[in-house]
């Protein structure tokens, strides 16, 4: 082994014999490109030891005897496989054999199977395309086991079933729907908790409220029998009629102001409740319907009093043509539910009015209705649920709008609360309509006011379900074609690796400037300080000696 710095002198090796012949250039020529050098050497501590073992040889002794006799390397006792790197090895000792590299070089060839940047610090790679081609096998073959299953495609794959299930159904209870008076009376009081938070909680979200589903993914249609209410333009008479009250009851009051919003329902002997004084809110005086009248914010104009004094004409009355007259009525619903999570659409696909209905605070004939017949005491118990929607609904109209002095006052009204369009009477009337549907459905929100297990079960409907799931796709021959080269050159590398170790006779580390300096060769010593214990980072100066290994 004969290092150089610079234009240094050959250095003396030791190892089997004291002294090399100096190799001509002939003798380089020999060594083929394919040829493999086996590289033995035997560590003698102290020179006496080294002529010993060199009396032994040149007797005849067997190298391996001797070097187990007299070496203190202790490296070709064995050491862990190196799998690829080892393989490599052969190829690098073989151009470390026949050539001059310096020990940054020796460092980046062995470095290369850990460190892909290796490639870029030197152009050594470009002058040996057999070790490079070895050191990117090295490199590149951990892509395999990465690459390969990321080309694997995910299809999305869907799952319809349709079976029988249990949504929740409407259930008409009176004691779930309305307050009830029922142990020494039977009187409705007003409605209850359940179904007023019900109705304000739709009405101010302007939207139905979500419905409980059994699936995330889930699909179906509802016929059911519900209450709605009919929005229609009042007739001419009772438009006039409105229109001479209001005018009594101002001019009588004196009051100076103008309405712009009233709502109100009929009340015992008084059909035109116009300041809702009362706070009645459900109509229980009317015999065809239960009713509740509303004029829309369209500055209704009327006699306006400053001082007692009226301002306006009395023939300035527009506005009042816009007067609308809500009616309770049965109805029936074809309801399309489409919940695919977090959202639910509700399509309402046909709502017929059949008959109106009209209510009453009396509710004795159905409280102890024991002689009465099944649809008897069911026709009563949905017609005391309505009202209590009814009323909730009313909760949120009955009322005014009035301006006084450049200031608004609202009375017992939620009107200005609502989603709905008030600048013209068919935008209110379809806006009223579909806010007593939203309320309708949105029942359907809360347990209490559905049918329970039981009713539920007898009541059973057709539901589609919709269930995802991921299919994972690929073809086979790409996968094994990818993965049996991958094992191939694996195989190949680790064959590679056992035949560098025999060859070698044991295991290196890859960092060769770290095994040079870890055996304090002779020859390299005065290189190398006393303190240098092999550890980083490797001195400069010995980075730039060159070497070149001898047979």
């Amino acid at each position: 082994m004969g290092p150089k710095k610079g234009g240094a002198k050959d250095a003396k090796a030791s190892g089997s014999k004291s002294k090399e012949p100096k190799e001509s250039k002939d003798d380089k020529k020999k060594l083929k490109p394919a040829t493999s050098i086996n590289v033995r050497h035997i560590l003698c501590e102290k020179h006496s030891k080294k002529e010993e073992a060199l009396a032994k040889l040149n007797e005849g002794a067997k190298f391996d005897e001797v070097a187990r006799e007299f070496s203190e390397d202790k490296a070709r006792q064995g050491g862990s496989l190196g799998w690829k790197v080892r393989g490599s090895l052969i190829k690098e000792f073989e151009d470390l054999a026949s050539r001059e590299f310096s020990v940054r070089q020796v460092d980046t060839i062995f470095s290369v199977p850990g460190n892909p940047l290796a490639f870029l610090q030197s152009r050594l790679w470009l002058r040996y395309p057999a070790l490079s081609l070895l050191a990117a096998v090295a490199c590149l073959l951990p892509i395999a086991a990465v690459v390969t299953p990321a080309t694997i495609s995910v299809v999305l794959n869907q799952d319809v079933t349709t079976t029988k299930g249990t949504p929740p159904q409407l259930y008409f209870d009176p004691n779930q729907y309305g307050n009830l008076q029922t142990l020494v009376r039977a009187d409705y009081l007003g409605p209850s908790s359940d179904t007023t938070r019900t109705a304000y909680g739709s009405a101010l979200t302007g939207q139905i409220l979500p419905i409980p589903a059994s699936q995330s993914n889930l699909t179906y249609v509802l016929d059911f029998i519900g209450p709605a209410v009919r929005c229609e333009p009042a007739s001419a008479r009772f438009i006039n009629d409105t229109y001479t009250a209001y005018r009594s009851q101002i001019s009588q009051a004196g009051v100076e102001n103008e309405y712009h919003y009233i709502s109100w329902v009929p009340i015992a002997g008084k059909k035109i409740n116009l300041t809702g004084a009362t706070g009645t809110t459900l109509d229980v005086v009317s015999t065809d319907a239960a009713h509740i009248y509303i004029i829309p914010n369209t500055s209704v104009s009327g006699p306006i009093y400053v001082g007692g004094m009226e301002i306006t004409s009395s023939v300035d009355h527009f506005g009042y043509q816009d007067l609308l007259d809500c009616s309770l009525y049965n109805a029936s619903y074809t309801a399309f539910f489409n919940f695919s999570h977090p959202q639910q659409k509700i399509d309402i696909r046909s709502h017929t009015f059949l008959n109106p209905v009209n209510v009453s605070s009396d509710i004795s004939q159905w409280r102890f209705s024991t002689k009465s017949s099944p649809n008897m005491i069911k026709q009563q118990a949905q017609c005391i649920s309505y009202q209590s929607i009814m009323e909730a609904f009313g909760k949120l109209l009955v009322g005014y709008n009035w301006n006084r002095d450049g200031f608004t006052v609202n009375e017992a009204t939620s009107w200005n609360m609502l989603s709905i369009d008030w600048t013209s009477r068919n935008a209110t009337q379809r806006g009223l309509e579909e806010l007593f549907q939203n309320i309708t459905l949105s029942m359907l929100s809360v347990p209490a006011l559905t049918m329970n297990e039981t009713i539920a079960e007898a009541n059973q409907v057709d539901i589609i379900i919709y269930r995802t799931f991921n299919i994972y796709a690929y073809t086979p021959r790409d996968l094994w074609l990818a993965y049996s080269i991958a094992g191939a050159a694996a195989f190949l590398c680790v064959c590679a690796g056992i035949y560098a170790i025999w060859r070698n006779g044991g295991c290196y580390q890859t960092n060769f400037s770290t095994f040079i300096r870890v055996t304090k060769d002779e020859v390299l010593f005065k290189y190398i300080s006393s303190n240098d214990s092999g550890a980083e980072p490797l001195p400069k100066d010995l980075a730039e000696v060159r070497l070149m290994l001898g047979g």
